[in-house]
């Protein structure tokens, strides 16, 4: 259930072939497919750019499932104001999208709408792993969230703060 051809690529790869023996390499690949957590946190910190990387987490942030192209471009768009080192003249959203489609996410067309998911449900165990155990991008998203729904989902606990300091109208 856990297949992508993102898998097969690392499971292929000839720096890794090389380290296993032959009698341990079938282990090798049942293992990557029954647990990709290697697979993603190589893709992750080596192949995708800080801006992919923040588009994923405000994926996570947002939905399980999937959700519709907007909410998470708002969300991305919001996040990436705050970061004053960001090229504002790129369009990172749709760059990240290009990107990463069909390696760690997937756009799906809804009836000629747009809804962004990752490309398998071992991503989202990834990416909330991360979420976990780095409290500087936790926190990032919890301080930079413009939807409703990223307070739900992350931090239910913090939307009474918000009703309090006023800052919960702000939420889309």
């Amino acid at each position: 259930p856990n297949y992508t051809p993102r898998i097969i690529e690392y499971v292929t790869n000839m720096s890794r072939v090389i380290s296993i023996t032959p009698d341990q390499y079938a282990q090798f690949i049942i293992d990557s497919l029954n647990n990709p957590s290697e697979i993603w946190s190589n893709e992750y910190n080596r192949r995708i750019k800080p801006e992919d990387r923040i588009l994923l987490t405000t994926l996570y942030s947002l939905t399980e499932t999937s959700i519709d192209e907007s909410t998470l471009k708002r969300a991305y768009n919001y996040r990436l104001s705050f970061i004053s080192t960001i090229d504002a003249t790129r369009n990172h959203f749709n760059e990240s999208l290009l990107h990463m489609n069909n390696s760690m996410i997937l756009i799906i067309d809804k009836n000629g709408d747009k809804n962004i998911s990752v490309i398998n449900p071992s991503v989202n165990d990834f990416l909330k792993t991360i979420l976990e155990t780095n409290s500087i991008e936790n926190t990032d998203i919890k301080q930079h969230c413009s939807e409703y729904i990223q307070i739900k989902r992350l931090f239910p606990s913090y939307f009474s703060e918000l009703v309090a300091t006023g800052e919960a109208l702000s939420l889309n």
